[in-house]
């Protein structure tokens, strides 16, 4: 009946387990990748996209897996269904939490900036993340994500999903080992977010302590003038006009630093 209909194959247990398992990593990537976590973006829309994408890569990997009696076999009981398919759902949160940690570099620096700046008080809703942060902190994650669509490397993002299955194979059971691996690889990426918060908020930075020593000479040299009230408005104009001058080159550093995450990315899962 099956050769006579081979249609009916798709819909056996094991595409339509495969398809799921496929569907399950993409989830957990669409949960905590940039653009697709904002809480403003439709469920619908993030289901739809994960099902779509999911169809692609079954077309293109599941296929194989689906009807090769050797590359995956189904598991045995539910249990062993209920990890796998929790196996697959942990290799997509960490991708995605990979992917954001970028977003989070960029947060960091406007919180740093707006701390030196006095404008840490001035909050804003940030819809990536559902909660508020500084206003600055928002703007550079919207630049950054910007770019990110602008030089189309949501188009390398999904190579890179489709490397994950080289790396770590549909139905592939995690050993402690390669637990141990992924969890050092991301505290690793965790620990280069303060380093890249560091580099993108230390041209303002400078800028602000060396306003800071210029305004404490001041203080010292004229007694009477009230150098706390002078240097709220001046500290905010500058770090404004810092931001607008290394703007500039802040495109070509991001860019920079894509390729280099990009290449941390890649190593995660293997």
């Amino acid at each position: 009946m099956m050769a006579d209909f081979p249609l009916l194959q798709w819909f056996s247990p094991k595409p339509v387990l495969v398809f799921i398992l496929i569907n399950t990593r993409l989830t957990g990537l669409f949960i905590t990748s940039p653009v697709f976590k904002n809480p403003s973006f439709p469920v619908k829309a993030k289901l739809f996209f994960s099902v779509m994408v999911g169809f692609l890569f079954f077309t293109t990997i599941g296929v194989q897996l689906a009807f090769d009696h050797t590359s995956f076999t189904i598991p045995s009981s539910v249990p062993e269904l209920i990890i796998l398919a929790g196996q697959e759902l942990i290799v997509g949160l960490a991708l995605g939490f990979a992917v954001n940690l970028m977003m989070d570099a960029l947060n960091m620096a406007g919180e740093l900036v707006s701390l030196q700046s006095g404008l840490n008080s001035a909050q804003q809703y940030d819809p990536l993340s559902g909660q508020s942060s500084p206003v600055l902190g928002a703007f550079l994650v919207q630049f950054g994500l910007m770019l990110f669509l602008t030089m189309g490397l949501h188009h390398w993002l999904i190579g890179l999903i489709s490397q994950s299955y080289q790396f770590v194979p549909l139905g592939d059971w995690f050993t402690p080992a390669k637990i141990g691996d992924l969890v050092q690889r991301l505290l690793f990426l965790t620990g280069q977010l303060w380093v890249l918060g560091l580099m993108l908020s230390a041209p303002v930075q400078a800028v602000m302590l060396m306003s800071e020593v210029s305004l404490a000479f001041v203080a010292k040299l004229i007694p009477q003038m009230n150098v706390f009230a002078i240097s709220l408005s001046l500290k905010i104009a500058l770090a404004f006009w810092a931001l607008t001058t290394f703007l500039n080159q802040l495109e070509p550093f991001l860019l920079k630093q894509f390729e280099v995450w990009g290449h941390w990315w890649a190593v995660l899962l293997k």
